[in-house]
């Protein structure tokens, strides 16, 4: 899978690290924004990586069945990453009303950690766009469209992280919209993979190999 689409492989792997070190670090310090933020991450790196499992066996085969298993492999994809988003939607309303976490939480190591690493999920889903710009594959359609998605939630928790750093006066509640918004933009990405669905034609990419 890495020689097909190596650059996609980097990111997944690098989303399911992500995902782990932010997991443990919203447990340790028990902050559901955090943890939420690292589960979202985790859950698209897994999606990717049965993504691009099927985009392979796709890419392996000129039958019929190819058709059935692109449709199983969108929805499955459209499905787990709206389900996620609206998760970390309702996580936001939750730490912005009914928690309350100490900037002691979000330390200089912590900012950079997420901030940096918001930075590389642009980076990396930039440049998969750019490569795969000919690429007609609903898959990765679908795979660039889920790079987005998380990246809007790597901007949330960098921009709490941030705040709560700076000990903003309102970093709760600014936090929060900010969670919100990211949220809702996530959803709508969602909502445009059911749209492209049915929109985009059929895999025109069969006769490229890798």
């Amino acid at each position: 899978m890495a020689k097909i689409r190596p650059i996609i492989f980097l990111t997944m792997l690098f989303n399911l690290i992500y995902g782990i070190v932010v997991l443990v670090l919203g447990a340790v310090e028990l902050s559901y924004n955090t943890g939420m933020a690292g589960v979202y991450s985790l859950i698209f790196g897994i999606t990717k990586f049965y993504a691009l499992k099927k985009y392979k066996l796709v890419q392996a085969n000129d039958n019929a069945t190819n058709k059935e298993v692109e449709k199983s492999c969108l929805k499955t994809i459209a499905v787990c990453m709206a389900v996620i988003s609206f998760l970390y939607f309702s996580f936001a309303i939750v730490s912005t009303f009914f928690h309350d976490e100490p900037p002691s939480n979000y330390g200089l190591w912590v900012v950079i950690f997420v901030a940096g690493s918001a930075f590389i999920k642009l980076l990396l889903a930039a440049i998969n766009s750019i490569i795969t710009r000919k690429n007609h594959s609903k898959i990765i359609h679908h795979i660039k469209l889920s790079d987005i998605a998380n990246a809007f939630i790597a901007l949330g928790l960098t921009q709490r992280a941030i705040l709560y750093f700076t000990e903003h006066e309102y970093a709760k509640l600014i936090s929060g919209i900010g969670g919100v918004f990211f949220g809702v933009c996530a959803l709508a990405l969602c909502l445009g993979m059911f749209l492209k669905k049915y929109r985009l034609p059929l895999d025109k990419s069969q006769t490229e190999r890798g």
